[in-house]
């Protein structure tokens, strides 16, 4: 009796040991979260992984794939079938045009239920006559259900616009020209 008490204490230590071995810091998930969609993220926001991303914005990032799609039918069946429609063009989760050729996750602002992470970013010139881009942007993230991206700060390239929840609302909510 004394030896499976023992075995079971010594399981349950074993247990607890592993499990809270595992159990990273919140700045270790928040940076976990960044550094997975970035890594992952090819500058079309309309295949990111919205795993990483709130509810808010992933409705958001859906309104804004419908109405270009809508767009892109009223232009079919229009008397100008051959223009552009409207559509959200260069690379909304970074403040250059343009996106990234490579990322650093870096400081981290931690708040109770939000935090703001710094992305330093590079973006690297194919022609060596230009130079290449390096900005900072503020990621925010909060807490649903873990950490998710709730926004992008733009910080390194002057805009008129100054965050990704900026963009997609302006776009959806902007009058189609008719």
């Amino acid at each position: 009796m004394r030896s499976l008490t023992l075995l079971t204490i010594t399981s349950i230590n074993l247990l607890l040991l592993i499990f809270c071995s595992c159990s990273l810091s919140p700045k270790q998930e928040i940076r976990k979260v960044a550094n997975a969609f970035y890594k992952n993220y090819k500058g079309d926001f309309r295949t990111c992984d919205t795993t990483l991303l709130t509810a808010d914005l992933v409705s958001e990032i859906d309104a804004a794939i419908s109405k270009e799609k809508k767009e892109a039918q009223k232009i079919v069946t229009s008397a100008y079938p051959t223009d552009k429609p409207d559509m959200i063009e260069g690379d909304i989760f970074t403040s250059l045009y343009d996106g990234y050729t490579s990322y650093k996750i870096g400081d981290i602002k931690l708040e109770p239920d939000k935090a703001i992470v710094l992305v330093g970013f590079i973006y690297q010139e194919k022609n060596p006559k230009y130079k290449n881009a390096l900005w900072v942007d503020e990621v925010v993230l909060v807490r649903e259900h873990g950490w998710k991206i709730d926004n992008v700060l733009y910080k390194g390239h002057s805009s008129s616009i100054s965050n990704l929840r900026e963009v997609l609302s302006s776009f959806i909510n902007s009058e189609s020209p008719k």
